[in-house]
């Protein structure tokens, strides 16, 4: 609410441009929403929807039965001559306009040629016995960017479906795909030598492919070769699962599950797998490796030992059944920085060339289960790879790029995004495993390289026009009869060439709000798409006017989170009014609103928010003698025509007005300056003036909150709890997370390692373990060194070693080491904290008497040695064996020296030449033969390689090329 009492509503969420299906809610006749499938639903009859959402019904002209309101599938469809239509059924006619049956006479039956379609909002055109009216585009051009939290339009690809090819595609997927490691080596399935060879290392001169074999499966089925997190090279051969240790550390693993066949394989970022079975459709999670093989352990006897000497073996730990009758063409990784891991898999309805739906299913690794989403524009598609922003690329047949799909966007029926993904030919592909992008896809069989990145073109081609639904408005309630709304700002982004008509309208009844003839009023924003405004109405139709504030509402932050740019990006405000009516005024107690945003193609307006403010506070009505109020009332108020003088006169004060309006805002709103979780943030430090708090030491984003908790602060200054709160806010709740812990030092000392005299500054002193650790709770103190009776206790118990005069003295000496101090302790492997702003928070904080310390805690949890849980030690998950980093690694504790897991051994120059080598054939034959008698040929010359024999001669006969 303004100071002048007028309040304002807002439209700036994804539910509010674009209203979904709505759980008991009240709809109208007439009024319409876009179900999950893109279509245009209409309520039949006046009602509450259900309390559970359903599936609509697909089929145009059929309903769907929702509690007490049946609703209607009205499209849109395409125009067909000499066919029926309903009234309330939608078309897309030749100018991707929306087109409204709004009459019919007989049996509804257009005309044989199709009529030329109005263009202008609500224009009817006479087709046969239908009658159409211009609705605008359709709601499929536009997006809500949850990024940004904007409406905009849609990136949409403009090209043809591809020709898809079944055959194709179904010899694509059966394609083997590649993985690469992470040092960009790769390994591959080679089908004419029945080896793994992999490539990447070797010499730079050697002629291509300039690859070696890692792997002789022994049989030529081999589905999939997927590098995993773990140094594991994961083959799928026949069914089962082949692990190939790329360290070494343990011969070559096979596993075999009676009823999973492994196909395709992904890897987990944690080690291990996830496997697909296409034979009997399910997922399996593969988890453990093999016992590494090493010097052999003779245990004593009388020492415990595990019945299972290995206790993660390679096992399926966890299956998801899939949709029987679907057909599963590929699976893919997804963003792996997620917890859980997330993953993508594509199926086809039915396998075969009749095929019309491809779906994709989103599910993490923990649940092994995601709802399908349909994938529009493509029915056998072979590969699908991540992008990351939410997107990924599908590869289809016939199609020399890739078509990209928009999570973001999603809803039961993703289309194909206006990204251009250029491919180096039709056909290509599968994917290739890997841990990085951009993703790579297979080049064709024979060229080089043999692989290639998936990267995009710069221009993105954009929706040209969008529009919000024109039988579902976003509705406005007032509360008030007769409600004069006033005026309406703004925040949006509007580059040249690009614009948006906001469509207004007023009544007291919402079943106005959704009658297709009800009167709606244009307010034009940047270079509007002006065509939709029928001839009478655009010479006076209202532009906004861009605003040098970033917003009206006083030392509010713009939603657009950046600078405005004069006619470019800002606030943007009109005076809300009907364009060609006598009386401008715009009243009634419900607003509709519709947005129609227009671009060039490459750019797309932005609209962030937009703010209705009413009823209308009028100076003419409030200042001004009656002879200058309005005195023409509905119906004469309501023809077409100038506006009167009055009513000039009316619009012309409001430009004072909303000046006036804005000044005696920021006054009237001033106080909001003296509060630290509203003044702005340039403000910070002179409200912290205020009181002697200079927050400049405190990270800007967590200034706000020094200043919000000052009371509190100085209540508990100068105490190990101020310091503690104090150090919460600095760090946005690091202690409070157990990343922090402020202790006294009294609390350090175990009861059976405090040795009186010793020097506590030793940190590897083996009786004073883990000085230099923490958690997030305490268990329990160990030692209450102000007890007198512990100090007694102590004197006896120790005065034997003290070994100078005066135990007493000792003892007090000893206690006086522990006052007066304070550590601070910092877990650097439960997150990241910066330890300048730890310091310099202690510092400000603690008392000056007390010497406090700033300890990094790096000791793991050890029964009866570091055991005080929240003092000395913390439980976290034990720490990963890295490779040793020279000048960083504690050899033994953490890291070790170990093999670089290479798919190409060159890298590491372990190649064996003589394991994978190949026979050599030499044939002996006469130099002449006569006619009609035999050649005999010999092969005894032949040699095998060096430790192995030639068991058996295979002789092929080859054709001579013509």
């Amino acid at each position: 609410m303004d100071s002048n009492g007028l309040s304002f509503w807002m439209l700036s969420q994804l539910n509010d441009w674009l209203p979904p299906w709505r759980a008991t809610t009240a709809y109208v006749q007439g009024q319409g929403i876009v179900d999950r499938n893109g279509n245009i639903q209409i309520a039949q009859n006046s009602g509450t929807s259900d309390a559970a959402d359903h599936d609509w019904n697909a089929t145009i002209g059929q309903t769907t039965a929702d509690a007490g309101i049946a609703w209607m599938n009205s499209g849109p469809g395409m125009w067909t001559a000499s066919t029926g239509y309903v009234v309330g059924q939608y078309i897309l006619d030749l100018n991707s306009n929306l087109q409204r049956v709004v009459a019919v006479t007989g049996v509804g039956t257009t005309g044989a040629v199709e009529p030329t379609w109005p263009v202008a909002l609500g224009q009817p055109v006479q087709d046969g016995n239908v009658t159409w009216s211009c609705a605008g585009p359709s709601q499929a051009g536009l997006f809500y960017c949850s990024k940004n939290n904007t409406l905009q339009l849609r990136s949409m690809r403009t090209g043809s479906p591809p020709a898809e090819d079944f055959n194709t595609a179904t010899s694509m997927v059966a394609s083997t795909p590649m993985t690469l490691d992470q040092f960009g080596n790769y390994a591959r399935w080679d089908a004419s030598s029945g080896l793994v060879v992999a490539g990447g290392s070797g010499p730079s001169d050697a002629p291509p492919p300039n690859e070696v074999p890692i792997y002789a499966p022994g049989q030529p089925e081999v589905t999939d070769v997927a590098m995993g997190y773990d140094g594991i090279l994961y083959i799928a051969v026949g069914g089962s699962l082949v692990m190939v240790d790329r360290r070494d550390r343990w011969p070559n693993y096979t596993l075999t599950i009676a009823d999973f066949s492994f196909w395709r394989l992904a890897a987990l970022p944690e080690g291990g797998v996830l496997a697909l079975d296409r034979n009997q459709p399910q997922l399996g999670k593969v988890s453990g490796q093999p016992l590494q093989t090493g010097p052999i352990d003779t245990p004593d006897p009388g020492i415990m030992r595990p019945c299972q000497a290995n206790p993660n073996p390679p096992q399926i730990v966890s299956r998801y059944s899939l949709p029987a009758g679907e057909t599963f063409v590929a699976l893919a990784p997804m963003d792996m920085t997620q917890q859980p891991a997330q993953f993508v898999l594509m199926s086809w309805s039915v396998n075969s060339a009749s095929n019309q739906v491809a779906t994709i299913r989103i599910f993490n690794e923990t649940t092994l289960s995601g709802t399908p989403v349909q994938l529009g524009g493509v029915r056998l598609p072979y590969a699908i790879a991540w992008l990351g922003n939410q997107q990924f690329a599908v590869f289809t047949t016939n199609l020399n790029e890739a078509l990209i799909y928009d999570l973001s966007d999603a809803g039961d029926t993703l289309v194909p995004a206006g990204e251009t993904y250029i491919l180096a030919a039709s056909n290509v592909g599968p994917m290739v495993h890997g841990f990085n992008l951009p993703a790579n896809y297979a080049n064709v069989p024979g060229a080089t390289p043999v692989m290639l990145p998936l990267l995009p073109l710069s221009l993105n081609t954009l929706a040209a026009a969008g529009a919000t639904n024109p039988s579902g408005p976003a509705i406005i309630d007032s509360g008030t009869t007769q409600c004069v709304w006033h005026r309406m700002f703004l925040e949006a982004i509007v580059p040249p060439r690009c614009g948006a008509l906001i469509w207004l309208t007023a009544s007291d009844s919402l079943t106005d709000l959704v009658d297709p003839a009800f009167q709606w009023y244009p307010h034009i924003l940047g270079a509007a798409d002006t065509t939709a405004i029928s001839a009478a109405m655009l010479p006076g139709t209202p532009t906004a006017a861009w605003q040098s504030i970033p917003s009206e509402v006083a030392f509010a932050p713009t939603l657009l989170h950046s600078a405005p740019i004069e006619n470019v990006q800002g606030l943007f405000m009109v005076l809300v009014q009907r364009t060609n009516k006598v009386v401008r005024n715009l009243s009634g107690r419900y607003l509709g609103v519709r947005i129609q945003l227009k671009g060039d193609g490459r750019n797309s307006p932005q609209i962030a928010g937009m703010r209705v403010y009413g009823p209308r506070f009028s100076y003419v009505q409030k200042y001004l003698p009656e002879i200058y109020h309005e005195a023409k009332f509905p119906p004469e108020a309501d023809v077409d025509g100038d506006s009167t003088r009055r009513d000039f006169l009316e619009r012309f004060v409001d430009i004072f007005e909303s000046q006036f309006t804005r000044i005696e805002d920021r006054i009237a709103n001033a106080y909001l300056l003296m509060r630290p979780e509203s003044t702005p943030d340039d403000s910070l430090d002179w409200l912290g003036g205020w009181i002697a708090i200079q927050p400049n030491s405190y990270p800007p984003g967590r200034k706000r909150a020094r200043l919000e908790a000052t009371p509190s602060l100085y209540q508990w200054r100068g105490t190990a709890k101020g310091v503690t709160q104090a150090l919460d806010v600095a760090t946005n709740g690091g202690c409070s997370r157990g990343a922090i812990i402020v202790i006294e030092d009294f609390r350090l000392r175990h009861i059976f390692a405090t040795i009186l005299g010793a020097d506590l500054s030793i940190k590897n002193n083996p009786l004073l373990p883990g000085y230099s650790g923490s958690s997030n709770s305490i268990v329990g103190d160990t030692l209450f060194l102000g007890d007198p009776s512990v100090q007694a206790e102590l004197q006896a118990l120790y005065e034997s070693d003290l070994h100078i005069a005066g135990s007493a003295t000792a003892v007090q000496a000893f206690y006086d080491q522990l006052a007066y101090r304070m550590t601070v302790f910092v877990h650097n492997q439960v997150e990241n904290v910066n330890l300048k702003l730890v310091q310099r928070i202690v510092e400000a904080e603690k008392p000056a008497h007390v010497q406090a310390f700033v300890k990094v805690a790096t000791q793991p949890f050890m029964i009866g040695l570091a055991s005080l849980l929240g003092v000395n030690t913390y439980l976290g998950p034990e720490a990963p064996s890295n490779q040793v980093t020279l000048g960083v690694s504690d050899v033994g504790r953490y890291d070790i020296v170990t093999e670089m897991p290479s798919l190409d051994p060159r890298m590491n120059n372990g190649w064996d030449t003589t394991e994978y080598a190949q026979p050599i054939a030499r044939i002996s034959a006469p130099t002449a033969v006569r006619v009609g008698d035999s050649i005999v040929l010999e092969g005894g010359a032949s040699t095998a390689p060096t430790g192995t024999t030639i068991s058996k001669y295979v002789w092929t006969l080859v054709q001579p090329q013509s």
